[in-house]
């Protein structure tokens, strides 16, 4: 909060500063041509002989009084020609039939949370269709060119333009279909999005920050600041296989369906995770992967779900071997040789419904996480597992993953730890 005080005086003190700018300088203007007047009229050897000369100087003060005022009205001319612009975009904007159906239908999204988006590409005029999208995409993207380039500056949008734009960015729909499935199809939303966001905090209007539509749907800040929107999806082994497995005491095998997970399951994996905790007595052998770490694994890792029909049962985000906080390389600190992240595969967290223990799901994705091990060329996969959670532990072993020779338990995640890993035979 003190830091958004900070930076908000620091914008007043900007916009006060280009006041008294221009007086500063019309100040200096005039004064120095008092001077050179008077140096003229009264002190030798600048005194002024004849009358033509001092025709001649007045002249020149004219001239550059003239030139200062003409540099002020075509500052004034260019806000006035910035207004015309953004003028005749919103009029383009309010008078684009497709547009305006586009934005009618968020408007409706918002206003009725029961109401789902929907891009339907048929004939039908009053559906909402893809290039409908596109455009309106198109219009924020050009915006943003604007910005980038001190065309516009986003106290000049956000009254016009603001609700439409996060109406439109804080779209669940949108979220998953669009910005978090291809994010680097919207390189300039996300960039607009950050510096219009930050306009927001800084010139709050009541703690918190001024009013922001749905706000609950705000796109994370570690998203942003990490420019996660630049990579493009790595990874994706497939859309669908089908997976056989079989609970003890079963007669017959239980068919699953694996996909690798894309932003539109990101409902139902939360939904999954919050199940899990409330069937937990003690919570503290089990962390959450958040919102922004499963959004990024979507993106550059393998983040695969198990799915019964249409319910999301398991989910498993196996981390590749490359530079982040979640490779776990780094904690193995193995003393005979300095680690390196990219011989490990992180197994970063297995989650299953508890209506469903008992099928080996765990042993399934740890296998699993050892034939991407190979498939990437990394040497180990490593993972974390609570000492409570002997059940876990135990799987670990039994695939004989080993723990480390000190850090068991260490503190990760605020609790105790057991650190392991396996050497992948990479032939």
């Amino acid at each position: 909060m003190k830091n958004i005080k900070l930076k908000k005086a620091a914008y007043k003190f900007k916009s006060k500063r280009q006041i008294w700018k221009r007086i500063a300088w019309f100040c200096f203007v005039i004064l120095l041509c008092i001077l050179i007047f008077a140096l003229c009229m009264f002190f030798p050897p600048f005194k002024i002989q004849s009358e033509e000369a001092l025709v001649g100087v007045v002249s020149v003060i004219i001239t550059v009084l003239s030139a200062v005022f003409v540099v002020f009205q075509l500052s004034d001319t260019e806000h006035i020609t910035c207004c015309d612009m953004l003028a005749n975009m919103n009029i383009s904007f309010i008078e684009n039939e497709r547009l305006m159906l586009l934005y009618q239908k968020l408007e409706e999204c918002y206003r009725d949370s029961s109401k789902k988006l929907e891009i339907q590409d048929d004939s039908d005029e009053k559906t909402v269709h893809t290039a409908d999208l596109v455009a309106y995409f198109t219009f924020f993207e050009v915006l943003n060119e604007y910005v980038k380039h001190n065309i516009v500056t986003i106290a000049q949008l956000d009254d016009l333009f603001g609700y439409r734009f996060f109406i439109l960015v804080h779209n669940k729909y949108i979220q998953e279909r669009e910005l978090y499935a291809v994010p680097s199809s919207y390189v300039n939303i996300f960039q607009l999005y950050d510096v219009w966001m930050e306009y927001r905090r800084i010139n709050a209007t009541k703690k918190g920050g001024r009013l922001v539509i749905m706000q609950e749907n705000q796109i994370p800040d570690y998203y942003l600041k990490n420019k996660t929107y630049l990579q493009e999806r790595l990874f994706c082994d497939y859309e669908y296989k089908e997976v056989q497995l079989q609970r003890k005491g079963d007669v017959a095998k239980k068919s699953f369906r694996q996909i690798s997970l894309f932003p539109r399951d990101l409902k139902a994996i939360l939904k999954l995770q919050d199940k899990i905790v409330e069937g937990l007595s003690n919570q503290s052998i089990f962390e959450q992967s958040t919102e922004e770490e499963i959004l990024e694994s979507m993106l550059v890792d393998a983040c695969c779900g198990l799915y019964d029909g249409e319910r999301l049962i398991a989910l498993s985000i196996i981390v590749f071997n490359r530079q982040t906080k979640r490779n776990l390389s780094a904690d193995w600190d193995d003393l005979k040789k300095k680690t390196h992240y990219w011989e490990y595969v992180t197994f970063d967290t297995i989650q299953v419904d508890p209506e469903y223990r008992g099928y080996g799901i765990q042993k399934y994705f740890l296998d699993y996480a050892e034939k991407l091990a190979v498939k990437v060329e990394a040497e180990y996969v490593i993972a974390t597992v609570a000492p409570e959670n002997t059940h876990s532990l135990n799987n670990f072993i039994e695939a004989e993953y080993e723990k480390h020779p000190t850090k068991c338990p260490y503190k990760k995640y605020g609790s105790d730890r057991n650190l392991v890993r396996k050497k992948i035979n990479n032939g």
